[in-house]
């Protein structure tokens, strides 16, 4: 499949700113689960067989063969919305009535106003909602009741599944079917539409019993995170790997916080297609696949069809988690982004053992890019160094070629991540000795990749070095003519290493240049422009020009948080660096306070080990002692 973009790594960028067996419940754990809570929850887990055997059954029409679902294409009613799924209940030529069951309406519409919904499209929430109450009843109002007893598992038997009710039934059995491979037959599985009585979990609080109420509100809130831990193993199912639904359901995302805190692991599972469409995005564009994924979830904003398991679980969250749903982010968008490294790992093991070396050095250099961009240096420094073995024994005569080029590039690139400032320039200098001979010295590669080899002087402390290839780039981006948004970045490290040299009047003049120059290729609410606002303030305050440096802050943070949202790495950047200002000024309130927001952030996306989140940590103590000694 022909790439949409050379895969160079493009280094060429603004310089970083300087700054078992099943276990017995103990008697709390049987107290959470008494008599009532057993109304709504049963423990005990279903065969895989018999969720397949529903899943088949539901396919072929023998399962609820006369339940006939449609899907309203328009607005029906100020209780029915465009996309609402109705139960067929009666039907006169075009003329029909269905019930919706969240709103409890029944109503007459055309059949131009909805679609028949197909079977292998009906969702996990269809299936509770018009399939399962077919075997239910007042007697038995929980499905495994109505299984026979070999179907029936142990309490706390098997792998409990994390899984959105939006989400295609089908797609849920085919993941977990390829997830437990030969040992289906004899797997058992706690799904909640299976275990639970859903009419009970779904009524608010004020239309249950009070005891039933509390049963509920234990359940939700500790007795189902603790039945987690306990089950033989859990497992995340996902929809889609870009936009997952389960991160868009306040329930799905506790259960899920539950599942991710096992002391055992937890297996993300994905929807079928899904590990492929992966892998295809990966091959195509591997830059824009790595800053989708390191958009963030943020499940303050998930929500749910009752008010009251909303309100609950955001209050459970704020509780029971240390800073709330800046835990519960971090827990998940780990999660996430190590189950997708792990779809890039796989990739690289299977074609590794299909024999084909070129196909393997492009997805060992694109699992590395993406690997790298996701804080896993290490593992993608080993993929750059195998694919470089390739490309230098593919070089015919020893004759480097542009691909070989493209290795060294990357490499350089997860050096320089690594702090392998010596390694970084070695390999970005060969690079550039290659593509000079390859396309010789006026060309755009070369002036991108003498960039990078700029980046590596000035990281090693050789500014004059740097700011000679900075020019020497800028100068071939010019007389190309349309290389303005590249100049601007040329610019902007120009400006940066002005600033590491102490020479702040320059920087600040170059600063302002490449800021005119991203202002206009970009608009003025570019991420880059916000960038540069950062960086002026920054200059600004090295020059002991606070108010500028004030205004220059604030311009940057109302674009960076307008762009990404106030939860975002440039966004907790610029709080560092307006902390540092105020620090400046010996006003330790308001630096405490943005640090603080900071430290919150970089915690939420990065997670406590990473490198900024420690040294935000560092800052928020430095001026809590600080205020303590006044």
């Amino acid at each position: 499949m022909a790439r949409k973009k050379s895969l160079l790594h493009k280094l060429r960028r603004s310089l970083p700113r300087v700054n078992p067996s099943h276990r017995k419940a103990s008697a709390a754990f049987n107290e959470i689960f008494d008599e009532d809570a057993r109304k709504l929850v049963q423990l005990r887990s279903v065969s895989f067989r018999a969720v397949k055997r529903l899943c088949d059954g539901l396919l072929s029409g023998e399962v609820a063969s006369d339940v006939e679902l449609y899907v309203a294409t328009r607005k029906l009613s100020d209780k029915v919305e465009e996309g609402a799924t109705l139960q067929l209940t009666s039907r006169n030529k075009n003329r029909m009535k269905g019930l919706e069951p969240r709103s409890g309406v029944t109503l007459t519409f055309m059949a131009r106003d909805a679609r028949k919904k197909e079977r292998d499209t009906w969702t996990t929430q269809d299936v509770a909602n018009f399939v399962l109450p077919t075997f239910l009843s007042t007697e038995q109002p929980i499905y495994l009741a109505t299984l026979e007893e070999q179907d029936v598992g142990d309490e706390l038997q098997g792998t409990y599944v994390a899984q959105a009710h939006d989400c295609l039934f089908t797609d849920l059995v085919d993941a977990l079917e390829k997830h437990f491979g030969e040992d289906a037959e004899a797997a058992f599985v706690w799904l909640d539409i299976l275990c639970t009585d859903q009419k009970l979990l779904r009524k608010s609080k004020s239309k249950l019993p009070t005891e039933i109420a509390n049963a509920k509100q234990k359940y939700l809130t500790s007795g189902m995170h603790r039945a987690i831990g306990k089950f033989d193993a859990a497992v995340i199912f996902i929809d889609k790997w870009d936009t997952p639904a389960p991160l868009q359901q306040a329930w799905t995302a506790w259960e899920i916080l539950g599942a991710i805190n096992r002391e055992s692991s937890v297996e993300v599972i994905f929807a079928p297609g899904q590990a492929e469409d992966f892998l295809e995005r990966l091959r195509d564009d591997a830059e824009a696949l790595a800053k989708i994924v390191t958009k963030p979830s943020d499940l303050r904003s998930a929500t749910s069809a009752y008010t009251d398991d909303k309100a609950t679980i955001d209050d459970a969250v704020e509780s029971y988690l240390p800073d709330g749903y800046v835990t519960l982010n971090a827990s998940i968008n780990k999660c996430m982004r190590e189950s997708l490294a792990r779809i890039a790992e796989d990739a690289v093991k299977e074609i590794r053992l299909s024999g084909k070396e070129e196909a393997l050095a492009e997805v060992l250099i694109c699992a590395g890019y993406f690997l790298n961009q996701q804080d896993m240096s290490d593992k993608a420094l080993l993929y750059y160094k195998e694919a470089l073995v390739i490309r230098r024994a593919a070089c015919a005569n020893g004759e480097a070629t542009y691909e070989l080029a493209t290795v060294l590039n990357g490499l350089a690139g997860v050096h320089f991540s690594l702090g392998n400032n010596k390694e970084a320039l070695e390999a970005s200098q060969e690079a550039l000795d290659i593509v000079v001979k390859v396309h010789g010295e006026k060309a755009h590669d070369t002036a991108t990749v003498l960039n990078n080899v700029a980046l590596m002087h000035c990281a090693m402390g050789d500014h004059e070095k740097a700011l000679e290839d900075f020019k020497t780039a800028l100068s071939i981006d010019e007389a190309l003519g349309n290389q303005r948004a590249d100049e601007a970045t040329t610019l902007f490290n120009i400006a940066a290493t002005y600033e590491a040299q102490g020479n702040y009047e320059d920087a600040l003049q170059t600063f302002k240049e490449a800021l005119r120059l991203r202002q206009s290729v970009f608009g003025h609410n570019d991420p880059l422009v916000g960038q540069t606002h950062n960086n002026i303030g920054f200059v600004y305050t090295c020059l002991k020009n606070y108010a500028a440096a004030e205004k220059s802050y604030s311009d940057a943070l109302s674009i960076l948080k307008k762009a990404h949202g106030d939860c975002h790495p440039d966004v907790a950047t610029t709080l560092i660096n307006i902390g540092a200002l105020h620090l400046e000024q010996k006003n330790t309130d308001k630096a405490l306070e943005a640090f603080t927001q900071a430290k919150l952030i970089f915690l939420e996306l990065l997670g406590p080990g990473n490198a900024h989140t420690k040294e935000a940590i560092d800052w928020v103590r430095d001026c809590e002692e600080a205020n303590a000694s006044t």
